[in-house]
């Protein structure tokens, strides 16, 4: 692959991005004992963030392309070290709220010119894999990230959990600063840069910005309330909660490399059927029926087919924008990815409600829903990679002209 030294620094990004983003979920019962808060508000930490990164996603959307890659993600980087360090000093709900939405505005940016740099450096027959090994740093913040965070914040303090990954940042903020080089090419293409009319053009564009936000709805009705599910409804120790997040992120970074493989070798309708299929078949499992298998294989099917779920639907979707236009179509598609994550968060918060003690109840209908809404992503995928091949097959329609006038 090329420039995998340009690919492992968006890994990094991606992983602080994905520990930033999910370190609070399985800390949630700390920070709701620490801070006075009711564990059923857990989902609002979370969406903060979610809609923050959004809002900060739709109006970057104009202005992305215009700038130095290396400018806006050292910029990205700076905010998402203050804000989380930040969250280390919270006092109570409403402070922890504030520093998540200023993460989340930081952390949506971060990301949106991560994915349009791999876009730009990587070949198109080869972002399936390159793609594979970004979506890799939320497994592996599971493997490094979540685990230590929560021993330290079990043995010291939630806030010392915060402080710790703003460190981390700290280091990756370094390591782009002296090891990314400038990235301006995608401003030399001779076409304008990202235009929302495009939407109305190319209906693909469309359904592909919606495309990852569909596939993280489904899953963020559940993801925030897990580690209250396990600890509470299934009984889990909270003293074992690291070594779960630990062995989840070992399989789960071994099946999203498979599956980033798998997503340039088959179609994303294959790939991305098989894991919504999976995805269905746990929820089912594990929400509806409240089946008594331990709750490890669970958790470890429920991340393992969401995450890989992502992949084919990513790699997909970056075939669609030219190079000039990438970092304006990663935001907006950042703009409906964190819209529907913070959506599916608030949303449980009227489905479900915690009993005297501590169990989540109404998981049936959290599941129900969550099952109905993965519907839509094998008609997405279908749709858009249809769209993609008649685009094709009209360019060389319209090539194949000009070569025998040229021929002549």
């Amino acid at each position: 692959m090329q420039n995998k030294h340009i690919v492992f620094l968006v890994v990094l990004v991606q992983f602080i991005n994905a520990l930033d983003f999910v370190l609070v979920m399985p800390m949630g019962p700390d920070l709701a004992l620490g801070l006075g808060f009711g564990l059923e508000h857990i989902s609002w930490v979370a969406s903060s963030y979610t809609i923050s990164a959004a809002v900060v996603s739709l109006l970057s959307v104009m202005h992305l392309d215009k700038f130095d890659r290396k400018k806006v993600l050292v910029f990205s980087l700076i905010g998402m070290l203050l804000s989380t360090a930040m969250g280390g000093l919270s006092t109570d709900l409403t402070s922890l709220l504030l520093s998540r939405v200023l993460a989340g505005g930081f952390g949506g940016m971060a990301i949106s010119i991560g994915v349009s740099i791999v876009a730009d450096v990587v070949p198109q027959e080869q972002r399936g894999k390159a793609l594979g090994m970004v979506m890799a740093g939320f497994p592996l913040s599971a493997i490094l990230g979540i685990p230590l965070a929560l021993y330290i914040s079990d043995q010291t303090s939630w806030q010392s959990a915060f402080y710790l990954l703003a460190a981390f940042i700290f280091v990756v903020l370094l390591t782009i600063v002296w090891q990314l080089p400038k990235l301006v090419g995608h401003r030399e293409a001779n076409q304008g840069l990202f235009d929302l009319r495009e939407l109305i053009r190319r209906p693909e564009m469309g359904i592909g910005i919606l495309l990852v936000g569909i596939c993280v709805f489904p899953a963020f009705l559940i993801v925030p309330h897990v580690s209250t599910i396990n600890q509470f409804n299934y009984g889990f120790p909270r003293a074992d909660l690291s070594y779960l997040y630990l062995a989840t992120g070992i399989i789960n970074l071994i099946f999203v490399l498979i599956t980033g493989r798998l997503a340039d070798k088959y179609s994303a309708l294959t790939v991305g059927s098989f894991w919504a299929v999976v995805l269905a078949a746990d929820i089912t499992l594990w929400m509806i029926f409240a089946v008594s298998w331990p709750v490890v294989i669970l958790h470890l099917i429920f991340f393992v087919s969401f995450t890989a779920l992502m992949i084919p639907s990513a790699s997909l979707a970056s075939k669609i924008p030219a190079a000039n236009q990438r970092a304006g179509f990663s935001a907006l598609q950042s703009f409906f990815q964190y819209l529907a994550t913070g959506l599916a968060a608030s949303a449980s918060f009227f489905v479900i409600h915690a009993d005297a003690e501590g169990n989540l109840m109404n998981l049936k209908q959290l599941g129900l829903i969550a099952i109905a809404s993965l519907v839509l992503i094998p008609v997405a995928i279908w749709f858009i990679e249809r769209r993609l091949k008649l685009a094709s097959k009209q360019r060389s329609v319209d090539v194949s002209p000009a070569v025998n006038d040229a021929a002549i």
